[in-house]
């Protein structure tokens, strides 16, 4: 007796590239008079493209020192005087999209100066003010969870940057410069000083160049607080090697593009080439915190005295001023929030023809602790149907038979989109023809010819939205070249029976 079922291609889900990433928000902080009653460090967000700000949370505090971004996640220092109601410093995890604190500490928080996060810890160098070690590691899902506090740094630290899972972190030690460095994966581990000579004295800000030269400023005062120079120096990583140029003025350092670095070099916002040595003037700006949106031709920047006005600016590829959005004052950390929208991964499920079934909806989102929810599921045929139940959607195929596709839109917690696709196959086989009349189609991934064990009578291949794409009768094989990569359906019939697969284009 025949049977009727469904295809062994059941449903499946093609494995989308992931979306490109837009910048969902501007990150800052702000704070309040040094010390005065009532002082609150806010934690603000700025649209780029309604340009409204909004302040998400805001802590008991005086200054903000640094704000790190991963993912949904903010991890934000709140700076506090001393004698301060609230206790010393501390380090609070925000979630972006709530505005929710999620965990905060206040162990060996002290002086921080710089923050660096991935999704297993959280590192930070303390200066002044520091009751602890100068280096310390935390768990980035536990915060009280103390995972490392360096002992060989014995003076307070300034500066902090990551090149390669290592940390460095600068500070001055017999009156001069050194680098502190430091393994960073899921652990953390001491590695070595570099110790520079006495022309980095002072030594401060420091970024990390794309060919590996830590570039450092310094600026070395006498009794009376006089300078008496400034300078720049840059190590080579490899060697540990290093020039201390004290020709130069060294001011803030801010970013780095390529093995060019921006910084006040003595003009404001100026590109340091470190292979040429040439000073470029960019802008006549000195902000107090800055971040270049990589994914535009604009960065932000912050300004304030720190006791009558405050503001955030966005500057274009010229270094001219775009908008100008007035904030509290005392506001000197920045960042941006990336975000990349849910993608598919693949899913193969099976379902009984003419029954209904559950699928699992396979998409994830790739930002550290960002949630997906599901809306609006729909069914190409229009002769179906698709209901939710939390991360699944219920098919229900009736009577159909065919090709379908469940479409869902599937939102990022800040309410970035995508629509995922599952296919079905819903084509009744007959088992006896599929077993005697069974058919070989290789190679399966193919690059351009698929052939058949056997000359077909018709062959057709779909796209998984049901689209035919290509068609043709009495052949051995067919070229499939000039289709877009990706996962197609293919049916062959051949003696009055027909058989369906699933076939990958690379």
């Amino acid at each position: 007796m025949k049977k009727l079922l469904l295809s062994a291609l059941g449903a499946c889900a093609l494995l989308s590239v992931q979306a490109q990433s837009r910048t969902e928000k501007v990150l800052f902080t702000t704070g309040g008079n040094y010390g005065a009653a009532n002082n609150q460090v806010q934690l603000c967000t700025l649209d780029p493209i309604s340009y409204e700000v909004d302040t998400i949370q805001s802590f008991p505090g005086d200054f903000s020192n640094a704000i790190y971004r991963v993912g949904t996640q903010a991890f934000v220092h709140v700076g506090r005087a001393f004698g301060h109601p609230a206790g010393g410093d501390a380090l609070v995890r925000v979630d972006i999209p709530t505005g929710n604190i999620i965990d905060s500490t206040q162990t060996g928080v002290s002086g921080l100066q710089k923050i660096y996060s991935n999704e297993n810890i959280v590192a930070f160098n303390c200066g002044f003010g520091a009751t602890g070690s100068y280096f310390v590691a935390v768990d980035a899902n536990d915060l009280s969870n103390v995972l490392f506090q360096d002992t060989v740094i014995t003076e307070n630290t300034t500066g902090l940057a990551y090149y390669n899972n290592q940390l460095f972190t600068t500070f001055t030690q017999n009156d001069s410069g050194k680098v502190a460095v430091f393994d960073i994966n899921s652990t953390v581990e001491f590695n070595r000083v570099i110790s520079l000579d006495t022309l980095s004295s002072n030594i401060g800000s420091a970024v990390v160049t794309e060919n590996g030269y830590l570039v450092a400023t310094n600026t070395k005062y006498d009794a009376m607080y006089n300078v008496l120079y400034t300078g720049v120096s840059a190590v080579e990583l490899n060697t540990d090697s290093y020039v201390s140029d004290t020709t130069l003025y060294g001011g803030s350092l801010f970013a780095v593009d390529g093995n060019s670095v921006l910084g006040d070099f003595g003009g404001g916002l100026d590109w340091y080439d470190i292979n040429t040595g040439t000073i470029t003037n960019w802008a006549a700006l000195y902000p107090s915190a800055y971040v270049l949106d990589t994914l535009h031709d604009w960065s932000y920047i912050q300004n304030t005295d720190f006791f009558s006005y405050g503001n955030v600016q966005q500057i274009n590829e010229n270094g001219s001023i775009l908008n100008t959005f007035t904030t509290d004052i005392s506001g000197s950390a920045i960042d941006l929030v990336y975000n990349r929208p849910p993608y598919q991964n693949w899913i193969s499920d099976y379902h009984t023809y003419g029954v209904a079934d559950t699928f699992v909806i396979d998409a994830v989102d790739s930002d550290w602790m960002d949630v997906i929810s599901f809306n609006n599921p729909t069914t190409l045929s229009g002769a179906t149907s698709a209901t939710l139940l939390d991360s699944a959607v219920i098919y229900n195929p009736g009577s159909f038979s065919g090709l379908d596709t469940i479409s869902i839109e599937a939102c990022d917690a800040f309410g970035f989109c995508s629509t995922v696709h599952i296919a079905i196959n819903a084509f009744p086989l007959g088992i006896d023809d599929v077993a005697q009349n069974a058919i070989t189609i290789y190679p399966n991934p193919t690059k351009d010819v698929v052939n058949f064990s056997q000359t077909v009578d018709l062959v057709r291949v779909y796209d998984l939205s049901g689209k035919l794409q290509r068609e043709a009768q009495q052949v051995k094989n067919m070229n499939l070249s000039a289709l877009p990569k990706g996962m197609y359906i293919i049916q062959v019939s051949s003696e009055g029976s027909t058989q369906t697969d699933k076939i990958i284009v690379e």
